[in-house]
């Protein structure tokens, strides 16, 4: 379970999206690809998500992008493949917090019936040192027959633009605001919950979008980060 979330807490904090208008720091063209690489805390890789720019449409208020991930292991395998949908309104993206949801952890529920409530997280297209940021929630109900079975809460908190700095990754060197944010979620099944809380650290570069990001434990520990490898235009 930790590792699934993981890697979903990455995945879905690293979007690069391109475009004609479609978020500043998250650039985005049809046919780019994008590699980030994730490694624990012993520097050790444990695996790959490939994100490759599928469409952009609009529709009356926001511009939608779809894009599709590979997730390989520490070997190279094709472990799972999804697809994301996410929006920008002008230089801002939106990220729909069902994103934090596996397809793993949903596929446990496939023949069950999920309402969802929340708000997006917002990433704007102009950061600055010091800059609160829009916080982000979502809540599932999960019921079998019409009997409630189990919910799923996830929350990012306490987010906050820290400080710039240039960082050097495999991909290059990049000019980056830094954004930490208290990530939780619990997963709730006949009402025993099991619990998680991680607080990440994002280096997010104008026209690039994130070039690494840092999870921690509640203790303050480090747990895994992932830098971004490769980028196909």
């Amino acid at each position: 379970m930790k590792k699934i979330l993981l890697s979903l807490f990455f995945s879905s904090t690293f979007l690069l999206l391109h475009s004609q208008d479609c978020g500043s720091y998250f650039p985005m063209k049809p046919g780019n690809s994008y590699t980030l690489s994730s490694y624990n805390d012993k520097d050790k890789l444990t695996g790959t998500e490939t994100y490759t720019v599928v469409s952009l449409s609009n529709d009356a208020e926001f511009t939608v992008a779809q894009l599709h991930c590979d997730i390989k292991d520490d070997k190279g395998k094709l472990t799972d493949s999804t697809t994301y949908t996410y929006k920008c309104r002008g230089a801002d993206m939106y990220i729909d917090m069902k994103n934090f949801v596996s397809q793993q952890q949903l596929e446990a529920y496939k023949d069950m019936q999920i309402s969802v409530t929340g708000s997006d997280m917002m990433v704007p297209g102009n950061l600055s040192a010091g800059q609160s940021l829009q916080y982000g929630s979502m809540h599932m109900d999960i019921t079998n027959n019409n009997m409630p079975f189990a919910t799923i809460d996830v929350d990012m908190t306490n987010r906050k633009v820290q400080s710039q700095e240039s960082i050097t990754v495999p991909a290059g060197t990049f000019n980056s605001f830094i954004i930490t944010s208290d990530f939780s979620m619990k997963v709730a099944t006949m009402g025993i919950g099991f619990p998680m809380t991680m607080t990440e650290k994002e280096w997010y570069s104008y026209g690039v979008g994130m070039v690494r990001s840092e999870v921690y434990s509640k203790s303050g520990k480090l747990t895994g980060y992932s830098v971004l490898t490769q980028v196909v235009k």
